[in-house]
Formats: C-alpha cells, structure tokens, sequence
C-alpha cells in the first residue's frame, strides 16, 4: 500500500511538471500573438507538437464574436467559442475549451 501511495504521489508531482510546461510553452506564444496574427481574421491560431504532445493555441485578439468554432485542421482538435469569452477585454484560460492538448 505504501508502495502504491509513493508511486500515486510521483505521478501527480509529473502532471504537475507537464502542466507548469505547458503554460510556459501558452505564454511564450501569447507573449508573440500580435506579430503572429492571421491577417484575414486578426486572430491567432498555433499548434506547438513535438513526438508526444500537441498543444493548440489560439487567441481572440480581435475580440469578434463572429467566431464561434476553433478548428485546428491539422490536429483534428478543436472546439466551440462561448459568446462571452469573444467579447472579453480579459484574458482567459480555460483547459478544455482553449488550450487543447493531445498526449500520444
């Protein structure tokens, strides 16, 4: 039992570890979102993979809320944009509607 509480406790503490990645990978993308804008749309859209993640980012820098739906078409991720978070001046992080991520 305490072997299995030692191991249960070593994969939190890694889970822990990826996520604090992740966001450090989210910010130093966002940090450039402005000079990465999709000039059609003013929005940013970006897909950071390696062998076993993919992280799909995406950023609403012209607030429109004709935006409803992210797609990533290279991921097959994606999901639907609430109304509200379209219109926000406040950035947002919500972990399964915007920031997406694939462990393979």
């Amino acid at each position: 039992e305490k072997e299995r509480q030692r191991i249960q406790e070593h994969i939190c503490c890694l889970q822990e570890l990826v996520h604090h990645k992740h966001l450090l990978v989210a910010e130093e993308v966002l940090n450039h979102a402005s000079s990465n804008a999709d000039l059609e749309t003013g929005n940013m859209k970006s897909v950071v993979r390696d062998d076993h993640v993919t992280l799909c980012i995406w950023a609403n820098l012209s607030r429109s809320p004709r935006f409803k739906v992210i797609h990533f078409a290279d991921t097959g991720l994606g999901c639907e944009l609430p109304k509200q978070l379209a219109l926000s001046n406040d950035p947002w992080r919500r972990g399964g509607d915007l920031l997406q991520t694939r462990v393979t």
